[in-house]
This record gives structure tokens, sequence and C-alpha cells, in this order.
């Protein structure tokens, strides 16, 4: 794996992860506003193997085989190549990428899953049941099938039950009866 935390052409500075694993090549970048402290980068590291895994890369070629180096002769080719990537951003030297298409390597695995919803108002909390009416997932809401308040808690509800981003929660059709269809997207 490779760090590098480098002054961005724009405002702010960069810290750019990349790493080849199972032969995919995988970026991940992060803007900070100022020069980051030892603590950011620290928790930048701490997130990198969670934010790996979302990724799905691109494949990469080995171009040299790996060899045994000595400590001293690893420290100055880490120093040339932190100071090339400084001036550049670029792969390192060990690696070539076949596709020519950075932008895949940092494309995150998406699933979508569409849950179809039955909705009984009138009841004390928003909760999902755990019970089925033909195929449907009955939820019980305290307000009206077509209030703004219940899609807002509904998708509240949707969104702590798969750990999904507010845009990741869609409803599909629905909106004013009791059967809703959402669709919902998973980052993993």
């Amino acid at each position: 794996m490779k760090l590098t935390v480098r002054k961005a052409d724009g405002p702010g500075w960069l810290m750019i992860a990349e790493m080849v694993e199972n032969g995919l090549y995988k970026v991940v970048t992060e803007r900070c506003g100022e020069d980051p402290p030892y603590a950011t980068i620290l928790q930048f590291l701490h997130r990198l193997p969670r934010l790996l895994d979302r990724i799905c890369g691109v494949e990469a070629l080995e171009i040299q085989p790996s060899r045994v180096v000595s400590a001293k002769r690893a420290a100055r080719a880490a120093s040339r190549e932190m100071e090339a990537a400084r001036r550049k951003q670029s792969p390192g030297k060990s690696f070539q990428i076949i596709s020519q298409e950075l932008e895949k390597a940092a494309e995150w695995k998406r699933e979508v899953t569409e849950l179809t919803l039955w909705v009984k108002p009138g009841k004390k909390r928003t909760a999902i049941t755990g019970e089925t009416l033909k195929g449907m997932l009955v939820v019980e809401v305290t307000g009206s099938p077509r209030d703004s308040q219940t899609h807002d808690e509904l998708r509240a509800l949707l969104k702590k039950r798969f750990h999904a981003y507010d845009n990741d929660i869609e409803l599909v059709e629905g909106y004013a009866s009791q059967r809703k269809l959402y669709r919902i997207t998973h980052r993993r």
C-alpha cells in the first residue's frame, strides 16, 4: 500500500491511498482544508480498510517481481516516490493499470433491493412488526399513509434498518396508498 499526503492542485491538501489487492488497483482519496496533523492522518488510516472494501478497483499487472531490499534502500526509494507523487499524482512504478480508467479504481460497489411495505395507520409509534401480508412487510405508522411526516418516518426507519443513506432510499410507487414500494441502494 502507498500513502501520499500532498498539497492539492486547488485549495487544501490530499490524502491518497493506493493499493493492489488480488490483482485489483484501488484508490481512496480524501481532501483536507489545511495541512493535516498526524491525528487526522491516523484517523484516515483507521478508516482505510473499510473504505477499500467498498471499492471495486481495476485490474493491475505487476511489472517487477518483488525482491528483498535493504531498509536503507527502501527508505530512499519511498522518499523518491513521495517526491514524484507530490509533483504529479500517478500510480507507483510497481504496477501498470490495464484498463487505463482511473475512475473505475475508486468506483463504489452497489446492490439494489426493492422492498414492498404494507402500512397500517393510526398506531402509537412507527415500527416494523415482522409480519408479512401477501409477501409485503407490515409496518405500523402513527399518521395516515399519505402524510409527508409518515414518509419521513418510514425513510428514517428504513435508513436505520438497512444502514443506508437518505439518498439511497427511494419511494418508487404508492405515495398515497397503503402499499408502498421502496428501492434501497446498498453501498458495500
